[in-house]
């Protein structure tokens, strides 16, 4: 069957309760078990499934000991199945924000290493303008938030995104640059000396983000162009309330971005390291086949507003 031919019958006969049988079907493994999860009869299932594969113009299962296992064009029909419908989802949480007088809601992933002063200054411009933007915002580490980006159940990712992270599907652009500084207790022993070198930091006891994230590598690669071995360490966090709440009743240093650093020194119990060491920008991150919707524009001419936390 032709591509076009294809695309012109379902978007003509491919039904959103389809797609939501198909993933249940795929997630139960039987059709009885699947009926019993959507509340439906097993043949009104059944025929369900049949209408979709008769639209899809291919089977989608095949019968196995453990049940329906879906094929291969099964498998990929359920990817997509569960982005189109994550978009349902999304469109009718947009259409609630608009009933509520919203201009439109926006789903938003930022990393932990981005200062909360700033995001909240962004988001008060949004929510200041006519009409208002509503935000959901979730916190997680790059990885976790591009996947999340990439199964549509987010808009727009701010992170330390590079070509090795985002690959192809995704467009970026620069937001702010950061530095990388090092911080410990106010009374850390550090801030006793006249002069704190590298060294020192080499011999101090660590907590560090995950292994393989941007401010790892980069601290791993400041440590090697010094002939120095890495940190390590056996407590490992992106959580700035546990990082804040480690490094203030013990000796452990940690190192963050400069903003955060200077969010953290605001409150009094921890200061910075004389160090500072270029980090890779932060970035706003969108799929890359899609352009960037008015809502994105509009976060990002409010981002601009304040390029430097």
């Amino acid at each position: 069957m032709a591509e076009t031919d294809l695309r012109t019958r379902l978007r003509s006969r491919l039904k959103a309760r389809q797609l939501a049988t198909l993933l249940a079907i795929a997630e139960k493994g039987s059709l009885g078990r699947a009926a019993v999860t959507l509340g439906v009869s097993q043949p009104a299932l059944s025929k369900a499934l049949r209408e979709l594969e008769a639209a899809l113009g291919h089977a989608l299962f095949t019968r196995s000991r453990r049940g329906l296992v879906a094929n291969a064009h099964g498998t990929a029909t359920i990817e997509h199945a569960r982005r189109l419908l994550q978009d349902v989802d999304a469109l009718a949480a947009t259409l609630d924000a608009v009933d509520r007088g919203a201009g439109g809601r926006l789903r938003l992933g930022v990393i932990p290493y981005v200062s909360s002063d700033w995001l909240r200054g962004v988001a008060a411009r949004l929510l200041d303008e006519a009409p208002p933007i509503a935000l959901q915002i979730s916190e997680a580490a790059t990885d976790s938030l591009l996947e999340a980006l990439r199964h549509r159940s987010l808009d727009v990712v701010v992170g330390r995104i590079t070509p090795a992270n985002a690959g192809s599907d995704l467009a970026w652009r620069p937001v702010f640059e950061q530095v990388l500084r090092v911080v410990a207790r106010a009374r850390h022993p550090l801030f006793r000396r006249a002069r704190v070198t590298i060294a020192h930091l080499a011999d101090g006891e660590w907590m560090l983000p995950p292994p393989a994230s941007p401010t790892r590598l980069l601290l791993e690669q400041v440590f090697a162009q010094a002939g120095l071995p890495a940190p390590q360490s056996r407590l490992e966090t992106y959580s700035l309330p546990i990082m804040e709440s480690f490094l203030v009743a013990s000796d452990r240093l940690a190192a963050v971005p400069g903003d955060i650093a200077a969010q953290l020194e605001r409150r009094g119990r921890i200061r910075a390291l004389p160090f500072r060491w270029p980090m890779p920008p932060i970035c706003l991150a969108w799929l890359a086949g899609d352009e960037p919707s008015p809502l994105i524009r509009r976060f990002e001419a409010a981002a601009a507003g304040d390029r430097r936390p």
